[in-house]
C-alpha cells in the first residue's frame, strides 16, 4: 500500500502557500496533501522586505526550485491590507509568469478548516480599532467548508447579537486575544477552539490541494469585509 501512496503523491500538486495576512507571515510547501515544509517569520520588518528571502529559505528547506510549482495559494483575508497584498500579488506574479493556476483561501475558511470542528462553528479574527472579523461555517466530513450566512465585522460584544445561535451548538474558534475574545462573552468555554496563526499556512497548502483536485480553483483575490481607510475616505468626499 505504500508504494501505492508514494506513486499517488508523486503525481500529486507541488503547492507553495503563502500567508502575510497578518504580523506573523507563514509559508509551507506541500506535495498534494502531505507538508515538505514550512516556515513562519515574525519580524520588525514588513512583509514586502522579507518575502523573498523567506522564499528562498523554505525552498531549501524542501529542497525544490520555484519553477517546480504546480499551484500558488494565499490567504485572501481578512487581515492587514498591506501585508494582504504582498502575499496576493506575490502569489499571482508566480503564477502567471510560470503559468500555473493559483488559489485564494479566506482567514475564516482557514480558521475553520485548523479546529477540526465537525459541523458549525463560529470564527472571529481580531481585527484593528478593537473590532473583530465574524463569520458561520460548516465543516464537512471531507475537511470543505461551507460558508453559512453573511460574514461581517464588528465590537466583540455584538457578536452574539449579529448570531442569535444556541451556544451549545456551536464551536467557537477564535484567533483573538483574551481581551476580545472575553468581550464576545461565549457562555461554554469546552466550545472554544484556539488557533494560532503561524500555523495556517500548512491549512492553506492542504486546502488548495483539495480545491485544485476538485477542479474548484478559487480566486486570488483580496477578501476584507471591512473598506480600507482610504476607501472610506474616499467615499466621504464623493
Amino acid at each position: 500500500m505504500s508504494n501505492i501512496h508514494d506513486l499517488q503523491q508523486a503525481a500529486a500538486p507541488l503547492i507553495l502557500a503563502i500567508d502575510t495576512s497578518s504580523p506573523v507571515a507563514g509559508y509551507a510547501i506541500a506535495r498534494g496533501d502531505r507538508r515538505l515544509a514550512s516556515l513562519t517569520v515574525q519580524a520588525d520588518k514588513p512583509h514586502s522586505q522579507t518575502f523573498f528571502s523567506s522564499l528562498e529559505a523554505l525552498c531549501g528547506m524542501a529542497s525544490v526550485v520555484i519553477e517546480e510549482f504546480d499551484l500558488f495559494a494565499a490567504v485572501t483575508g481578512p487581515g492587514s491590507f498591506t501585508g494582504l497584498r504582498v502575499g496576493l500579488a506575490a502569489a499571482m506574479g508566480l503564477a502567471d509568469s510560470l503559468g500555473k493556476p493559483g488559489v485564494g483561501v479566506n482567514t475564516l475558511d482557514l480558521l475553520a478548516a485548523s479546529s477540526e470542528c465537525d459541523d458549525l462553528c463560529l470564527i472571529t479574527i481580531g481585527a484593528s480599532r478593537r473590532e473583530v472579523f465574524c463569520g458561520l461555517r460548516r465543516v464537512h466530513e471531507d475537511g470543505e467548508v461551507e460558508v453559512v450566512g453573511e460574514d461581517r465585522v464588528c465590537a466583540p460584544s455584538s457578536v452574539r447579537e449579529l448570531f442569535p445561535i444556541d451556544p451549545s451548538l456551536v464551536t467557537l474558534v477564535s484567533d483573538c486575544d483574551r481581551g476580545l475574545e472575553q468581550e464576545v462573552g461565549w457562555p461554554e468555554a469546552e466550545q472554544i477552539v484556539r488557533i494560532e496563526r503561524a500555523n495556517l499556512a500548512t491549512t492553506l497548502a492542504l486546502t488548495a490541494n483539495r480545491r485544485f483536485q476538485a477542479g474548484r480553483l478559487t480566486p486570488l483575490g483580496a477578501y476584507y469585509i471591512r473598506p480600507s481607510d482610504a476607501e472610506i475616505k474616499k467615499r466621504a468626499t464623493e
